[in-house]
C-alpha cells in the first residue's frame, strides 16, 4: 500500500496500470475512483466505492490474484466520536467491506460484509494493512477495534484496541476470526495497525503491531496463522504510531517504524532481521 496524506496516490494495482485515489475532491465525504496511466497522464477510469453520507476510513487494501481485484475497506455507519485535547475525534472503522471486480477494476460488485460493527456486541472493526495469503492458500487479514465516545460506540470498552485475524479459506467467500491476545507479564497497552509477514518456515508467521507503551509488540503462528502467541515486547521502539513489514527473498523481514519511544514520528528508521520464526 502507498498511501499519502490526503489520499493523492494510494494504491497501484495490475503491475503499475491503475491507482486507486479520491474521484472528487469537492465536499466533506470522498467517493474512491480508479484512475488509468495512458503515457504520463492518469485519466479517471472508473468509481470503485461511493460512500455516500457514510464517513469513509483513511485506509485500504487492495489484492490481486488471478481470481480479479479484491478490495477490503472499512467504512463508518455510526457517528462514534469524542471531544479530547484539540477538539473532536473521530473513531475510525465499523463494517469491513469487501468489493470485487473482473474486469481490471471498470465495474465492481457489490460490496459484501466481511465483518460488521454489530459483531461482538457492536464495536467498530478497522484495517490498516496488507492481507497474506498463506500456504493453504487461506486468506490473512489483520484487523483491530475502535471506540468512540457515544453510548452506542462504547458498548464493548474492554475490546478497544485488541486485535485479531479474519481468515478465510475460500478465496473471500465466507471468513472466521482468531482472536490474539497480551502476554500477562506486559505492559497492559493497545494493539493496532497489525503488519502480517511471512517468517522463515513454510507455515511461520509473524504479526508487529503499534502500541502505547514505547515498544513495539510481536505474535508469533507456527501453523499457518491458525494460532498465535500472546503478543510481547519487542527492543524495537514505537511511538505509537503505524509500521510495515515484508518477507524478502531468503527468509529476511524488513520492517519500517519510527525509532522513537516518545511521541515523534519526524525519523523513519528501517530494521531487518534473519531470525524471525
Amino acid at each position: 500500500m502507498y498511501h499519502l496524506s490526503g489520499g493523492i496516490l494510494s494504491e497501484w494495482i495490475s503491475r503499475g496500470s491503475f491507482l486507486l485515489a479520491p474521484a472528487d475532491i469537492n465536499g466533506r465525504h470522498l467517493p474512491v475512483g480508479l484512475q488509468k496511466f495512458e503515457g504520463e497522464r492518469a485519466k479517471p477510469y472508473a468509481t470503485v466505492f461511493p460512500y455516500g453520507n457514510a464517513r469513509p476510513s483513511s485506509k485500504w487494501i487492495i489484492g490481486c490474484r488471478m481470481a480479479g481485484v479484491r478490495r477490503l475497506v472499512g467504512r463508518s455507519r455510526k457517528q462514534c466520536w469524542w471531544r479530547g485535547e484539540g477538539g473532536m475525534h473521530w473513531a475510525c472503522g465499523g463494517d469491513i467491506f469487501l468489493k470485487r471486480s473482473f474486469d481490471s477494476g471498470r465495474t465492481w460488485l457489490d460490496p459484501k460484509v466481511v465483518y460488521s460493527f454489530d459483531e461482538e456486541g457492536g464495536i467498530a472493526k478497522m484495517i490498516a494493512n496488507k492481507l497474506v495469503v498463506n500456504s493453504r492458500g487461506h486468506f490473512l487479514l489483520p484487523f483491530w477495534r475502535e471506540m468512540g465516545g457515544q453510548p452506542e460506540c462504547n458498548r464493548q470498552a474492554a475490546l478497544h484496541g485488541m486485535p485479531g485475524l479474519l481468515v478465510s479459506d475460500d478465496k473471500g467467500g465466507n471468513w472466521r476470526v482468531i482472536n490474539i491476545t497480551i502476554d500477562k507479564g506486559e505492559v497492559p497497552t493497545w494493539l493496532i495497525e497489525g503488519a502480517l509477514a511471512k517468517g522463515r518456515g513454510t507455515r511461520e508467521y509473524i504479526l508487529l503491531f503499534r502500541t502505547s507503551a514505547g515498544r513495539i509488540y510481536s505474535s508469533r503462528s507456527h501453523d499457518d496463522g491458525m494460532h498465535w502467541t500472546p503478543a510481547i515486547a519487542t527492543q524495537l521502539a514505537n511511538p505509537n504510531s503505524k509500521v510495515d513489514v515484508i518477507s524478502l527473498p531468503q527468509d529476511v523481514l524488513l520492517l519500517a517504524y519510527n525509532d522513537d519511544t516518545e511521541t515523534f514520528r519526524s525519523t523513519l528508521a528501517l530494521a531487518s532481521s534473519v531470525d524471525a520464526p
